[in-house]
């Protein structure tokens, strides 16, 4: 989808430690309004020492900001994303990708053709099948094997909200 790229430092124009609603207005501008808002939350035990949250959702798109995080501090700003697992039948947005090359539903096979220094581990704190291609972008499959698929993407710093 133009504009929404997946990537270690961001999603599409927006880079992570951007001011909230200036990423939020940025999202709305391509997919229209969330269809979830979470509004601003007091944020307790996050590992980035973050004292608010806040989530908003375009379906199975996610954005998770922050007050303090590895990008920066003393600003609400935008710190992570998880793009996937489908919702519904299909995802919803379809589109967001990692340079316009692999998405959700791609193989295991097809992720290490583009990026063959991926690694794939199992986790076992959640008993799934997870992948890291650089730091700040990794996700989660259905398995290890190569054709199995991706379920979801994780991005930049996610601290637990």
């Amino acid at each position: 989808m133009a504009g929404l790229d997946l990537a270690p430092d961001g999603l599409g124009g927006e880079s992570f430690g951007a001011e909230a609603e200036g990423v939020i207005s940025y999202v709305v501008s391509i997919l229209g309004p969330p269809t979830e808002d979470s509004g601003w939350y007091d944020f307790v035990g996050g590992a980035c020492g973050a004292s608010e949250g806040r989530y908003v959702s375009w379906r199975d798109l996610q954005l998770e900001f922050l007050d303090a995080s590895p990008a920066t501090t003393g600003l609400r700003h935008f710190s992570g994303y998880r793009y996937g697992s489908a919702a519904g039948p299909v995802i919803d947005p379809f589109g967001p990708s990692i340079d316009g090359e692999v998405t959700v539903g791609d193989t295991v096979d097809e992720l290490l053709a583009i990026y063959p220094s991926t690694e794939i581990f199992a986790d076992e704190e959640t008993n799934s099948t997870v992948f890291q291609i650089v730091d700040g972008l990794g996700g989660s499959l259905t398995g290890s094997s190569g054709s199995d698929t991706i379920k979801s993407f994780l991005g930049g710093f996610r601290c637990g909200a």
